[in-house]
């Protein structure tokens, strides 16, 4: 079943005995479209850490008790891998970002080191996304801004991302509406701003949300 994947977060993780802590982010493949990773914020004395949990791990969802599933006991979630283990690619940019034009700054022709080029190359993982910091993201289509992003909507029998929610800007109706992702050209996180594929009439006509 379609969920909001805005919904989920914070959300109780439960492995099947116990409560484990709570969704603190969804991070995604932008060429697959699953879920790769569960950021859990876990809880009692380790209240704080974020570990990774494998979106092959991750079960069932009761919007009722506001509560997903996962394959795992309590113990080996604790020895997940810590959240900064697998950056979304934001933070992988700032960091090397930072340490590039650090050394930038501090580079002397009498350091030893070649002399830099003046121009940042980015060399990580440029597909891993994170859920909640792409909600509220600019769209464009063909450059004129046409709403924010609302939403993912996520298959909870696969953890598959196959549509995502645009509320559009008034001037064009201010409604939410459903898009394939296959409709997303790019990300530029610098700006925080989504490209599409198809142009504003495309969006106007596609499906409302239920």
């Amino acid at each position: 079943m379609l969920r909001s994947a805005k919904s989920l977060l914070g959300y109780k993780l439960h492995e099947s005995d116990a409560l484990v802590g709570t969704v603190h982010d969804l991070y995604f493949d932008d060429k697959r479209w699953d879920v790769r990773h569960l950021v859990a914020e876990l809880g009692s004395f380790l209240r704080g850490r974020k570990v990774l949990v494998a979106g092959s791990l991750l079960g069932t969802v009761d919007p009722v008790a506001e509560m997903v599933l996962i394959q795992q006991t309590a113990q080996e979630v604790q020895k997940d891998p810590d959240s900064q283990a697998d950056k979304p690619v934001y933070q992988q940019f700032q960091e090397q970002a930072r340490e590039y034009y650090q050394w930038v700054a501090h580079w002397t022709p009498f350091s030893g080191a070649p002399e830099p080029k003046w121009e940042f190359v980015f060399t990580g993982d440029s597909h891993l996304r994170s859920v909640r910091h792409l909600v509220g993201y600019t769209l464009k289509a063909q450059g004129e801004v046409v709403g924010q992003l609302a939403d993912f909507l996520v298959e909870d029998n696969d953890w598959h991302i196959p549509q995502i929610v645009v509320t559009t800007k008034s001037e064009i109706g201010g409604k939410q509406v459903v898009l394939a992702v296959d409709q997303i050209e790019s990300f530029l996180w610098e700006d925080r701003v989504i490209t599409l594929a198809c142009d504003t009439a495309t969006v106007l006509r596609a499906p409302e949300r239920q």
